[in-house]
C-alpha cells in the first residue's frame, strides 16, 4: 500500500510542479509605477507614466493599452488622447510603422475607437530593469456640475496582466482650488492610502495583482474648470459624497443575484451550510448515550478478540489476521512449537491439529483454509520461515476473503443498524455544487475571462481531492499531499478569486468543502454497538491498569489466555502484554500454554510469527475495503481514555494506541488542518 501512496504522491507532485511552474513564469512584473498627472482648467489632463519593469527572462518588449472610456461614469470619459512622447530609460523613443524583434527604442502606435495601443520594442536580456515613460494628454476629462467639479479616472485599468509592486499617483489640480474643499476617493485596493496638500494629491498602493484596476474620483470647487466645455446642469455633490462614503459601491461589490453582493452571498451561504451541518450532526452523527463502564472484567457477549478489535477501532486493523490466528491457537485449532528439522536445525513450526469445531465462524474457517493452503501436499504443518516466504509471494486474496467474512459477521450482530445513511453525503455534494455554481456565476459577472478557469479549478480540487481524502489515512503521505498539492491548487484558486475581487466567497467554499469531507466519515453506532464498545473500553482499562489489581484477584481469574489475546488485539503496551504472556505461560498446561512455551517471550513470538502475517496482509489494507466503516480512516466513537499507567500512576514506556475519541474528532479537524496549512503558505 505504501508503494501506491508513493506513486500517487509522485504523480500529483508532477501535476503540481506544472502549476507552480506556470505561476513561477510570472517573473516579469512592474516594480514601480509612477503616474504624474496635471488637470488643466479647460478639463484636459496631462499624464506622465514612469513604469519600471523587472524581468529575469528574455523578452522583446512591452505593450501599453489606454482606454479613454470610463465604464463607471460615461460623463468622465476622455474625448480623445494625444500622445506626446515615449521614452526608454530616459531616451526618447522613435515612432515606426512596423518594428522588428530585437529593435531597441522604437514603438508602434495605433488606435481603434476608444482604445490606444503602444508597442515598445525594448529587449530584456536575463535579469534586467527597464523604465518606460509615456506622456500623453487626455482631452476633456474633467466635468463641471452646478456644485462641484469632478475628475473620475481609471488610472490603472484591468488590462494589466502583470502585478504591480508599488504604485504612486500624483495629481495636481488647478491652483484656484488650493484653499478649497477637495474630496478624494480611491477604488480598487484595500491597502491603498492617499495624502492631500493644497491642490496636490498623492495616492499610493502596494502589491496590485494582475488585472486589478485602480481608479480615483476627485471632487473639487467649480472655479477650477471655468474653461471646460463639459458642463452638466445639475447638482451632484451630496449624492456623490453619500455614494462614496456608503458601506459599499457597485464597482467594488457588484450585485450578483437578488440584489446581493459577493460579501452578503458569502455570509448567507456560510450560515446556511453551518446550519445544515449542525442538523446533519444531530440527525445522523450524534452518538447515543449509554451507561459508562470504567472497569469491565468480563468478555463482552463472549465475542472473539478479532471481533472486539473491529468494534473498538471502527475498522479492521492490519494485525486482525494475526489476532484471529492467535485466537485459533488458543482454541486448539493450531499449535506453535519448536522442533528440529531434518538437518538438525531448531525451527518454529505451525501445526494444524485438525480438531473439528462446529462453533467456528465463517471468517475463522476462511483463515484456516488460507493458512492450510500454504502447507505442502500431505502435510499438516509448516515452518514459520517457509510460511513467511510463501506469504510474501502471495496476492493477499485470502486476507481479503477473511475481511469480507469478518465484516459479514459484524453485520450479523447488529443487523441494519450497521448501514450508513448516504443522505448526508448526497446533501453535501448538492451544497458543494451550489456553492461552486454561485462562485462561477459571480466570476462571470465580475471577471468573465477567468470564470471558466476558476470553475475548472474548483471542480477539480473539490471532487478529485475529496476522493483522495476518503482513502488516505492521516499519515506522512497525507501530510505530503497537503503540503505539495493543496499549496499549488488552493493558492491558485485563492489568487484567482482575489484577482476577480470575490475572494470572500472562498469562505463558504472552505466550509462546504470541509462539510463534504465530514459527511464521508459519518458513522453513528447503534445503541447495542455503543454498549458493547463501552464494555470493551472498560475491559481495556481493566487490563491496562493490571498493576492496581491485587494478587488474590489475579489468582482467581481463570481466563487470562483470553485476556492475553484481547490485550494484543486492543494494542496495549508491551509491558502489559508481556506480563499477561508470562502469567499464561507459567500457569497453563494446555495447548495454548505449550505454544507459548515454545517462545522465550511474547515479544519474540510477535517478531517471528507476526512478520509472516504482516507480509501477507500488507497487500490488502482493510481500511480500503471495509464496508462497515464506509471506507473511512477516521471512524470512532466519542469518549476516550488516558494513556496507560504503571504503578505510581506513571506513564508506561510505550505510548498506547490513540483513543477512538481523538480519532473521531480528527475526521473533522483533518480537512481544517489542510486549509490552515494552505493559509500559512498562500
Amino acid at each position: 500500500m505504501k508503494k501506491k501512496y508513493i506513486i500517487l504522491t509522485i504523480f500529483l507532485f508532477i501535476i503540481s510542479l506544472g502549476i507552480l511552474n506556470n505561476k513561477s513564469l510570472a517573473s516579469f512584473y512592474i516594480q514601480n509605477f509612477e503616474i504624474n498627472s496635471e488637470v488643466q482648467n479647460n478639463g484636459d489632463m496631462i499624464v506622465e507614466e514612469n513604469i519600471t519593469y523587472y524581468s529575469d527572462e528574455n523578452k522583446n518588449g512591452v505593450t501599453r493599452e489606454i482606454n479613454t472610456k470610463n465604464s463607471n461614469n460615461f460623463n468622465n470619459s476622455a474625448d480623445g488622447l494625444n500622445l506626446i512622447s515615449v521614452k526608454v530609460d530616459g531616451n526618447v523613443a522613435k515612432k515606426v510603422n512596423f518594428g522588428t524583434i530585437g529593435d531597441e527604442g522604437v514603438y508602434e502606435y495605433t488606435s481603434s475607437g476608444n482604445t490606444y495601443n503602444l508597442k515598445v520594442y525594448v529587449p530584456f536580456r536575463g535579469v534586467q530593469k527597464r523604465t518606460i515613460t509615456y506622456k500623453y494628454l487626455l482631452k476633456n476629462v474633467g466635468v463641471r456640475y452646478n456644485d462641484t467639479s469632478e475628475i473620475y479616472w481609471n488610472f490603472i485599468g484591468d488590462e494589466w496582466d502583470t502585478k504591480i509592486s508599488n504604485l504612486t499617483i500624483n495629481i495636481k489640480l488647478p491652483d484656484e482650488v488650493a484653499n478649497g474643499t477637495i474630496y478624494v476617493y480611491g477604488h480598487g485596493s484595500d491597502n491603498g492610502t492617499f495624502t492631500k496638500n493644497r491642490n496636490n494629491i498623492k495616492l499610493y498602493a502596494k502589491d496590485l495583482k494582475a488585472n486589478q484596476a485602480l481608479d480615483a474620483r476627485i471632487l473639487f470647487p467649480t472655479n477650477a474648470l471655468l474653461k471646460t466645455t463639459k458642463i452638466v446642469n445639475k447638482s451632484v455633490l451630496n449624492k456623490y459624497i453619500n455614494q462614496e462614503e456608503g458601506l459599499t459601491n457597485k464597482r467594488e461589490e457588484p450585485e450578483i443575484i437578488f440584489n446581493l453582493n459577493a460579501k452578503n452571498i458569502a455570509y448567507i451561504l456560510s450560515i446556511i451550510v453551518i446550519i445544515i451541518w449542525i442538523i446533519i450532526y444531530f440527525r445522523y452523527d450524534k452518538e447515543i448515550k449509554v451507561k459508562k463502564q470504567y472497569y469491565y472484567r468480563e468478555i463482552p457477549c463472549d465475542l472473539e478478540p478479532e471481533v472486539l478489535q473491529r468494534i473498538y477501532y471502527g475498522k479492521n486493523q492490519k494485525n486482525s489476521f494475526w489476532i484471529a490466528f492467535l485466537n485459533l491457537v488458543k482454541l486448539g485449532v493450531y499449535k506453535i512449537e519448536e522442533t528440529t528439522n531434518e538437518v538438525g536445525k531448531k525451527v518454529k513450526v505451525i501445526t494444524y491439529l485438525g480438531k473439528e469445531n462446529k462453533e467456528l465462524k465463517d471468517y475463522q474457517n476462511s483463515l484456516i483454509n488460507t493458512i492450510n493452503g500454504f502447507f505442502d501436499v500431505g502435510k499438516n504443518s509448516i515452518e514459520i520461515e517457509k510460511l513467511n516466504a510463501k506469504m510474501k509471494r502471495s496476492t493477499g486474496s485470502g486476507y481479503k476473503r477473511f475481511v469480507d467474512k469478518l465484516e459479514e459477521q459484524i453485520e450479523s450482530y447488529f443487523g441494519d443498524n450497521t448501514k450508513v445513511s448516504k443522505k448526508p453525503f448526497y446533501i453535501s455534494i448538492i451544497i458543494m455544487v451550489i456553492v461552486i455554481a454561485i462562485i462561477g456565476l459571480t466570476a462571470i459577472r465580475v471577471q468573465p475571462d477567468m470564470a471558466i478557469t476558476i470553475g475548472m479549478f474548483l471542480i477539480f480540487t473539490t471532487f478529485i481531492y475529496s476522493a483522495i481524502f476518503s482513502k488516505v489515512s492521516f499519515n506522512l503521505y497525507a501530510i505530503l499531499l497537503v503540503l505539495i498539492h493543496f499549496f499549488a491548487f488552493e493558492s491558485g484558486i485563492i489568487g484567482m478569486l482575489s484577482i476577480a475581487r470575490i475572494n470572500v466567497l472562498y469562505i463558504p467554499y472552505i466550509i462546504a468543502f470541509v462539510f463534504l469531507q465530514y459527511t464521508q466519515r459519518i458513522r453513528r453506532l447503534s445503541k447495542e454497538e455503543r454498549e458493547i464498545r463501552e464494555q470493551i473500553k472498560g475491559l481495556r482499562r481493566y487490563l491496562r491498569d493490571y498493576s492496581k489489581i491485587s494478587e488474590r484477584d489475579l489468582e482467581s481469574i481463570i481466563i487470562w489466555e483470553d485476556y492475553l489475546v484481547i490485550a494484543i488485539a486492543l494494542k496495549l503496551n508491551k509491558k502489559t502484554i508481556n506480563y499477561l504472556y508470562d502469567y499464561c505461560k507459567d500457569n497453563l498446561n494446555n495447548n495454548f500454554g505449550n505454544s507459548l512455551n515454545s517462545f522465550e517471550t511474547y515479544y519474540y513470538m510477535n517478531i517471528i510469527c507476526r512478520s509472516a502475517f504482516n507480509n501477507y496482509t500488507r497487500r490488502y489494507i482493510s481500511s480500503n475495503t471495509s464496508r462497515y466503516s464506509g471506507g473511512s480512516s477516521f471512524s470512532g466513537s466519542s469518549g476516550g481514555f488516558s494513556g496507560g499507567s504503571s504503578s505510581g500512576g506513571r506513564r508506561t514506556a510505550e505510548v498506547e494506541e490513540e483513543a477512538p475519541f481523538k480519532r473521531r474528532w480528527r475526521k473533522v479537524l483533518f480537512p481544517f488542518s489542510i486549509f490552515y496549512i494552505v493559509g500559512k503558505f498562500s
